[in-house]
């Protein structure tokens, strides 16, 4: 029952920009405003038992943001994270426990030494579904960091047999 739900989801999510009545002689839409628009929904994603999803959408200025959604009868997007793009945004999420997510955040930041201009950045912090119990998984700076750490690693292995648990390649 569950996963018939999703298309409907997905159906939704596509079709609401066609608003019901519409008619044919309604101005048509704004080329240069939808070519700089940002995708309304990226990076959807159900949760291990099929109760929930995940998706990250624009929020204010270049910020973004990550929403919970269940998809049980009344079920109503919940912010749980967000990242105000400066300089990072969050460019994925994938569920990790039913009720928790490992998110990736990307930011372009400046070249302390002025030598590359911008330098792509990675971090990757987990949160739970209701935007409780944030906290960044990637290595962090320390007095015994030398260089730049552009990035925040990679999951090698979502352990699905492990709830909440897993495997990642880091830099040190």
């Amino acid at each position: 029952m569950r996963l018939r739900l999703l298309p409907e989801l997905l159906l939704g999510l596509t079709l609401v920009s066609a608003a019901p009545g519409a008619s044919a002689d309604a101005a048509p839409p704004d080329a240069a405003a939808a070519c700089g628009a940002r995708p309304d929904v990226t990076s959807l994603r159900m949760s291990p038992d099929g109760a929930s999803v995940a998706f990250i959408a624009p929020a204010k200025g270049q910020g973004t943001a990550l929403y919970t959604m269940s998809l049980g009868p009344g079920g109503k997007p919940k912010a749980a994270a967000g990242a105000a793009g400066k300089p990072f945004r969050i460019r994925a999420c994938n569920w990790v426990a039913n009720d928790r997510l490992v998110c990736e955040l990307f930011g372009l930041v400046k070249d302390p030494l002025g030598m590359h201009g911008l330098l792509p950045l990675t971090r990757l912090c987990a949160v739970n579904a209701d935007g409780s119990n944030l906290k960044e998984v990637s290595s962090s700076l320390n007095s015994n960091t030398r260089g730049y750490l552009l990035s925040g690693g990679n999951v090698v292995d979502w352990l699905p047999d492990q709830d909440g648990s897993i495997l990642m390649a880091r830099e040190y």
